[in-house]
């Protein structure tokens, strides 16, 4: 019975591993599709035309987000200062709009980015970052979330 026991334990650690990898894999491509808006984002923002209408936009878009990220309940900028340090003295919301919604960083403990992902295959497609597209669209649509876990 022991050997039986222990098989089991191999195989049930042999799923688990297979599943990290599997989620590992699906970041990879997520954020491989979020890598050109987040690079267009950086290049528009920080063209050498002040006065160019694609930097205003880009910039305008920016404070946008910004805003919609500060104001959901979805984003806790302590928890994201706490769960992700390496950001520094950054101002959280910012951060975040910058490059943790692009790097699948969770925007705090109630919603997980890969997951949102994951279950909406549409949003990875259109390269929107999971959170700004929850707050858009995906709310009134009833899109559920699932918290980190």
């Amino acid at each position: 019975k022991s050997e039986v026991a222990e098989l089991g334990s191999l195989l049930e650690k042999q799923d688990q591993a297979v599943t990290v990898l599997a989620e590992g894999q699906q970041r990879q491509t997520i954020m491989d599709r979020l890598k050109h808006p987040q690079e267009s984002l950086h290049g528009n923002l920080s063209s050498r035309n002040f006065a160019s209408s694609t930097r205003r936009k880009a910039r305008a878009r920016l404070e946008d987000d910004i805003r919609l990220i500060s104001a959901s309940e979805l984003f806790d900028p302590t928890w994201y200062r706490t769960t992700y340090p390496d950001i520094g003295d950054q101002d959280p919301a910012r951060h975040f709009a910058l490059y943790g919604a692009y790097e699948l960083r969770n925007p705090s403990a109630a919603f997980d980015s890969l997951q949102y992902h994951i279950a909406n295959q549409d949003v990875t497609e259109n390269a929107i970052p999971a959170l700004m597209h929850y707050l858009r669209h995906g709310e009134t649509d009833g899109r559920p979330i699932h918290p980190v876990s």
